[in-house]
């Protein structure tokens, strides 16, 4: 090997012994096992003399050492120990945590034909060379009804008794290419009254967002309040979940105070990222979002937000003054949207 080789050799060499010794954490349980299953490949690596011998030993290319996986246990979020007094006094403004009812919405895949409510729609591709969303238009007995656009719409899903035993309710999740909210959802509800439509944003996560809150058979949805984000570019990794409702009217989303139980459980859960996860910002922005809609006192809210930015030194990044008045003010104007509709003349919840 000449010298050029030899030194870039070495070189790699280090490098790889002490990315073993970063990835060995000596707080893991498994850490001894880690530590020595680097240092038997150490070993080896010392004994070559060339790059071609190096690719070639066995389980080079292996992560680590193959280990049983360790059993944990999901902890509930609304059953996290109140550690500090912070935690304390939120935990006891909160109201007592409701779960979501046990009964599962039934979802059946598009078959072809017409929608719920005998509703046909148009689907026309879109070019992403050219920057072109997918877009599809509603007729109900050829009357155009509403019109979706997004980046990349995918084939509907039906879901069952929604939002009441014996109605459906098609839905359509879709690529909005927004990095704050990347998916959409349209929901076209059939009723013996008429034809509604909402278009949302929705978690990724949580695409089978259909759930029964009180159990008394009526569906709510959850979303994400996309509103927020656009127009306050600090929140853009916060999520804020909503819930809508349905009434006569069609989907209705909810006010503060609507669903304390639920709203508890993103708030206690929010306070836990705030104190375990980086960058603690977008947690306390939801943390204070989904306390208001909890029913917590604006004034109570600015009082925790405070602790929790001298607690952590946040007050470069937050102040609470105006988070809280910024919540206010955008927290009633969300509606439900995820991106500015193809024709002014479409109005939802038809």
């Amino acid at each position: 090997m000449n010298l050029i080789s030899r030194g870039l050799f070495f070189l790699f060499l280090i490098v790889f012994l002490s990315v073993g010794l970063v990835a060995s954490d000596p707080a893991d349980t498994h850490s001894a096992t880690v530590t020595a299953y680097f240092e038997d490949i150490a070993r080896e690596i010392l004994e070559l003399n060339s790059f071609e011998e190096l690719l070639k030993l066995e389980g080079f290319f292996i992560d680590g050492p193959q280990e049983q996986p360790v059993e944990t246990v999901k902890q509930d979020p609304a059953s996290v120990p109140a550690t500090t007094p912070v935690a304390s006094r939120v935990v006891s403004l909160l109201e007592p945590v409701r779960t979501f009812a046990a009964t599962e919405t039934v979802y059946v895949e598009y078959d072809g034909g017409p929608l719920p409510g005998g509703v046909e729609f148009r689907f026309e591709p879109g070019d992403p060379g050219m920057g072109l969303p997918d877009v599809i238009e509603f007729y109900k007995d050829g009357v155009l009804i509403d019109t979706l656009s997004g980046k990349t719409i995918l084939s509907p899903i039906i879901a069952l008794d929604t939002p009441t035993v014996e109605c459906e309710t098609a839905v359509f999740l879709f690529l909005t290419g927004d990095y704050a909210t990347p998916m959409g959802a349209f929901y076209l509800t059939q009723t013996d009254r008429a034809i509604y439509t909402l278009t949302v944003a929705v978690d990724p996560g949580q695409v089978r967002n259909v759930v029964d809150i009180d159990g008394d058979g009526t569906k709510e949805l959850r979303v994400l309040d996309d509103h927020m984000v656009k127009s306050l570019e600090v929140t853009e990794l916060s999520e804020f979940t909503r819930f809508f409702k349905w009434t006569s009217s069609g989907w209705i989303v909810d006010k503060p105070g609507d669903f304390p139980g639920e709203y508890a459980a993103l708030s206690l859960q929010n306070l836990e990222d705030v104190s375990v996860k980086s960058p603690r910002t977008p947690f306390v922005w939801s943390f204070a979002y989904h306390s208001y809609m909890a029913g917590v006192e604006l004034a109570v809210i600015r009082e925790t937000v405070s602790e929790l930015v001298g607690e952590y030194s946040l007050d470069w990044l937050i102040e609470p003054v105006e988070l809280v008045k910024a919540i206010d003010l955008n927290i009633s104007d969300y509606a439900g949207y995820v991106m500015r509709k193809p024709s002014d003349s479409i109005i939802p919840n038809m």
